[in-house]
C-alpha cells in the first residue's frame, strides 16, 4: 500500500505543476483583438491514460515441514552454551576438521550443549561417532529444553537406546518414556546416524534410518535443541559430533515408509569370532603376564597356568536379558576344567553356567557382597557333555527370574532366582587340584532372550 500512496502523491503534485505552468504563459502574452475565425477544427482531446498497474510484492512461503532451520559442521561452536558437572576446564568440546570433539573424564559424568537458535517442533539429524575410552557411555540429543526441564533420546555404546524426559520441577527428575535395545546400533567404538523428531505430543527416535519407538507426551511445549555426553560406572570418553541439521518435521510421524526396527525376541544384538577383543574387561587370579589370551584364526585361544586358577574376560556393553551362544573346545591340559558363561555380571555378583570338561554341569551365583560368595542352584552330569580335549556347544539363557542352561542343544537345567537384575555378559576358563589348561572360544552369539 506504501507504493500505491506514493505514485498517487507523484500524480497529484503532477497536476498541480502543470495547472500552475498555463497559469503563467497566459498572463505573459499581450492580449491581441479578437478575430474571427472560420470553420477552426477542434481538436479532440488527449486520451488520458489508464492508471499504471502497480506490481504486487513476491509472496515470502512460510516455512514448510521438511524445510532446513540450522546446520552445522561445528567450524565455529559460538552459538552454543555448555554445561558440565564439574569444572568446565577439565572437559574438552573443540572444532576440528571432522566435527566437534568432546572429551568427558570422570565416570558418572556430563557433558551438554544447548542452542536456542530453534525450538519447539524440530527434527535433529546428527552424525555422531565414540571414538575412544569406555563403552559404558551415551550420546544424547534434547529437544525442548528450558530451566524447566527437556526431552532427550539417548543411544548407547553397548546397543541399548532410550526416550525420556527431564522435569526439573518434579520430585522424581528423569522419567523413561520408552526403552531397548537394538541390532540397527553400530554398538562399540563406531559411527550412528541419529534422527530425533519432536512434533506436538509426538516423540520418535531413528537410529541409522530405522524407526525405534514413537511415543506421547505433552508435559513440555517449546524450548531449545540440545547434544550431550555421558559417563556410567567407569571413566572417561571421547566423541565426535561430525554435523547436525534442524528441520520443520512432518506433521504425522505414522509414516507407512518408516521402517520400524525395535529389538524382538529372538533377535542377534552381539557377535563376535574374537579377532578384537577391545571389548573386553580380562581378569585373572594372579598378574595378567602369567596368562595367555589372543586373538587366533578360529578365536580366542586361552592358556591357564596353575592349578586352582582362573580367567575372566567381562564385556558389560549388553543386557541383562540374554540368550548366549558359545562354541568352546579344551584344547589341551588337566581334565580338571571348567569353561563357564557368566550373566549380570556387575561389582556386586553374577550368574554363572559351567561346563566341567570331566562330564559335569552347574548353575550358580556370585555374591561378591555375602560371606559365602558362592551360592550352587542346579548341578549334575550329562552324557551329552562331550569330555576331554573336546568341542561342546554351550546355551545360556538368562530371562528376568529364569535361567536355563543347554549343552550340545540338549536342555540342562533350568532355575528361578531373582537377586541380580542388571548387568553385562562374561566368558571363563578354570582349572582345580591339576594345573595348566589351553581352551578355544571359536565365537560367541548374543540374542533376547
Amino acid at each position: 500500500m506504501k507504493i500505491v500512496k506514493k505514485l498517487i502523491f507523484i500524480s497529484l503534485a503532477f497536476i498541480i505543476i502543470s495547472g500552475c505552468q498555463s497559469s503563467n504563459d497566459e498572463t505573459s502574452s499581450v492580449a491581441e483583438p479578437a478575430q474571427e475565425i472560420a470553420n477552426t477544427s477542434v481538436p479532440e482531446p488527449t486520451e488520458v491514460p489508464t492508471n499504471t498497474p502497480v506490481p504486487e510484492p513476491t509472496p515470502t512461503s512460510a516455512p514448510q515441514p521438511g524445510d532446513l532451520l540450522y546446520e552445522t559442521t561445528f567450524a565455529d561452536f559460538g552459538d552454543w552454551e555448555v554445561g558440565t558437572l564439574a569444572e568446565l576446564e577439565l572437559y574438552k568440546n573443540e572444532p576440528r576438521s571432522d566435527g566437534l570433539y568432546v572429551k568427558v573424564p570422570a565416570e558418572n559424568d556430563f557433558w551438554v550443549a544447548y542452542n536456542d537458535y530453534v525450538s519447539g517442533d524440530v527434527r535433529m539429524e546428527v552424525d555422531v561417532e565414540l571414538i575412544g575410552g569406555t563403552d559404558v557411555s551415551a550420546i544424547s540429543l534434547y529437544c525442548r529444553s528450558s530451566e524447566t526441564g527437556m526431552y532427550s533420546f539417548e543411544l548407547g555404546a553397548d546397543g541399548s537406546w532410550q526416550i525420556g524426559k527431564y522435569d526439573f520441577d518434579a520430585e522424581n527428575i528423569y522419567e523413561s518414556l520408552d526403552s531397548g535395545t537394538s541390532n540397527k546400533i553400530n554398538a562399540s567404538k563406531a559411527t550412528n546416524h541419529i534422527t530425533a523428531i519432536c512434533t506436538g505430543d509426538e516423540f520418535a527416535l531413528e537410529i541409522n534410518n530405522h524407526l525405534l519407538s514413537s511415543v506421547k507426551d505433552s508435559r513440555f511445549t517449546d524450548g531449545s535443541i540440545g547434544i550431550g555426553v555421558d559417563t556410567f560406572e567407569e571413566p572417561l570418553v571421547e566423541v565426535v559430533f561430525h554435523k547436525i541439521e534442524v528441520y520443520i518435521p512432518e506433521d504425522n510421524l505414522d509414516s507407512e515408509s518408516a521402517t520400524v526396527a525395535k529389538a524382538q525376541s529372538g533377535d542377534l544384538i552381539y557377535e563376535t569370532t574374537f579377532a578384537d577383543i577391545e571389548d573386553w574387561d580380562i581378569k585373572a587370579r594372579d598378574d595378567l603376564a602369567g596368562y595367555k589370551s589372543e586373538s587366533r584364526s578360529d578365536g580366542l585361544y586361552l592358556q591357564v597356568p596353575d592349578n586352582d586358577d582362573f580367567w575372566i574376560a567381562y564385556n558389560n556393553n549388553l543386557n541383562a536379558d540374554v540368550r548366549m551362544e558359545a562354541d568352546v573346545e579344551k584344547t589341551n591340559g588337566t581334565n580338571f576344567t571348567y569353561i563357564d558363561l557368566y550373566c549380570r555380571a556387575s561389582e556386586d555378583g553374577m550368574y554363572v553356567f559351567q561346563l566341567d570338561t570331566g562330564g559335569y554341569w552347574y548353575i550358580g551365583k556370585y555374591d561378591f557382597n555375602a560371606d559365602q560368595a558362592f551360592t550352587q542352584l542346579a548341578s549334575g552330569g550329562s552324557n551329552k557333555i562331550k569330555v576331554g580335549n573336546a568341542s561342546n556347544h554351550m546355551t545360556a539363557i538368562c530371562d528376568e527370574d529364569e535361567f536355563t542352561f543347554k549343552i550340545n542343544d540338549e536342555l540342562i537345567a533350568s532355575v528361578q532366582d531373582s537377586q541380580f537384575t542388571g548387568g553385562g555378559i562374561g566368558i571363563g576358563a578354570e582349572t582345580s587340584e591339576i594345573p595348566f589348561a589351553e581352551f578355544m572360544f571359536h565365537n560367541l552369539e548374543v540374542y533376547l532372550p
